[in-house]
């Protein structure tokens, strides 16, 4: 294999860095510029999609009331009803109310699901965790969005790297799990959906090829992905005031 020469960057994310990265990506994404315009765009719950979410809107968005399954404290949880902003839905790019799965049943090649997912493998394959017997939103919309030939989109950062979505999916699901110390859960497989991890992001930002070179740090930077990029020198210049404006909002929680 031949070395590249080009210029090299180096950068490492938290993960509400890289949140903030994918959410800036996605909002750019082709699919979703033109949803924007000609079609339905609905973002699913989770903690980066909060991210999306306000960047689409402009508006503010909790992120953990923005979320249905969640891991936190230690454990699988599930955030309750009642405490849950409801799915965002878009329509020409305006905010409209409604059941999601209403609009689900127009969807066509033009429309856009955001939906986020709890692990990926070095194959690119994405896994969903369903907590919900029915399967939750992935379980709901997947065939129709395949179908119909629709777009959807599976924003999810490198933190969640595993080595095997299928052997995951193969040890999973809520009838077989005998003792749990959170929520019991199943693993859905996705295939077929455009994933959009920093790497993908990165890319769509600024034409840099970005490579995972290490992961994991110390007290706030647990969960951090350490990433080396290439490109022209305007195109690595770019990637690294990338990161430096994620590193700056880091803190700024879309609430």
């Amino acid at each position: 294999m031949e070395l590249d020469y080009r210029t090299l960057g180096l950068m490492t994310l938290t993960p509400p860095q890289s949140k903030q990265l994918i959410a800036e990506a996605v909002a750019i994404h082709p699919a979703v510029r033109r949803a924007l315009a000609e079609g339905t765009i609905i973002i699913g719950h989770g903690t980066t999609n909060a991210r999306i979410a306000a960047r689409l809107t402009g508006k503010p968005v909790d992120e953990i009331r923005f979320s249905a399954g969640i891991i936190r404290g230690g454990d699988l949880d599930v955030t309750p009803k009642e405490e849950r902003l409801p799915a965002v839905i878009l329509r020409r790019g305006k905010l409209v109310d409604g059941d999601p799965f209403n609009f689900l049943t127009d969807f066509g090649r033009d429309d856009v699901l955001i939906k986020g997912a709890n692990a990926i493998d070095p194959d690119g394959m994405v896994g969903v965790l369903m907590c919900s017997r029915e399967g939750g939103t992935i379980g709901r919309s997947l065939g129709i969005v395949t179908a119909r030939g629709a777009t959807l989109i599976i924003p999810i950062g490198l933190e969640k790297l595993i080595p095997s979505v299928p052997e995951a999916a193969r040890n999973m699901g809520q009838d077989r799990i005998n003792v749990s110390t959170g929520e019991k859960a199943g693993l859905m497989p996705v295939v077929g959906a455009e994933v959009i991890t920093e790497l993908q992001a990165l890319r769509l930002l600024t034409g840099v090829k970005a490579t995972m070179v290490a992961s994991g740090g110390w007290g706030d930077s647990q969960g951090a992905v350490t990433l080396s990029v290439s490109g022209q020198p305007p195109q690595v210049e770019a990637a690294i005031q990338w990161a430096q404006y994620v590193k700056g909002r880091s803190s700024d929680h879309p609430m």
